[in-house]
């Protein structure tokens, strides 16, 4: 028997053609199963992570708002401190001194008096005190040893003597330079 295809030749190509084209759509459509299959995971992960990007960038925002606001307070704070700091040395300060003058009064004996009493100028615990003693030398040595043994001085030093006549009298100027104790300042 004798086979005659009288079907034209360019219908005969596509017959021979379609199942080509048929199995690259089905790779084509499998490829496509698998991109999603592959893919549709991958995207679950990305929403997953960026949920979680976008909760720790609203926690940073909120931890920066909470770590200003703490900035903030430490200043208050450090501005607090040093104005108590202030407070206590004025408080230290204005006890410390008139004790400093009433350890020097109580230490003058009958025949000095005294001129000044001021801070040495470079020295920044040192005191300068100026005066007079109509008994020269005994009453001075009398005075610097009573300093000495205050708890508020710790050096007592002569520094200047000088003679002069006030009404007729021989009076002896002095200066003498007193450091002043850390343990005074203390109590």
């Amino acid at each position: 028997m004798i086979k005659i295809n009288l079907l034209p030749e360019k219908m005969l190509r596509r017959r021979r053609i379609l199942p080509f084209i048929t199995f690259v759509a089905m790779l084509a459509s499998l490829g496509v199963l698998i991109c999603f299959f592959l893919f549709y995971p991958v995207t679950k992960q990305v929403k997953l992570v960026r949920s979680q990007l976008a909760l720790l960038q609203k926690q940073v925002r909120e931890s920066q708002l909470a770590l200003n606001e703490l900035r903030r307070w430490e200043k208050k704070r450090d501005a607090l401190k040093l104005r108590l700091k202030a407070l206590e040395n004025l408080t230290i300060n204005q006890s410390f001194w008139p004790e400093v003058l009433y350890t020097i009064s109580r230490s003058l004996p009958q025949t000095i008096w005294l001129t000044g009493i001021k801070k040495a100028p470079q020295e920044e615990d040192s005191i300068l005190i100026e005066g007079n003693s109509l008994n020269q030398a005994v009453d001075i040595a009398i005075f610097m040893k009573r300093l000495y043994s205050s708890p508020i001085f710790e050096d007592v030093e002569f520094s200047d003597i000088s003679h002069r006549k006030i009404n007729g009298k021989e009076v002896a100027g002095f200066k003498i330079k007193c450091k002043l104790s850390k343990m005074g300042k203390n109590e």
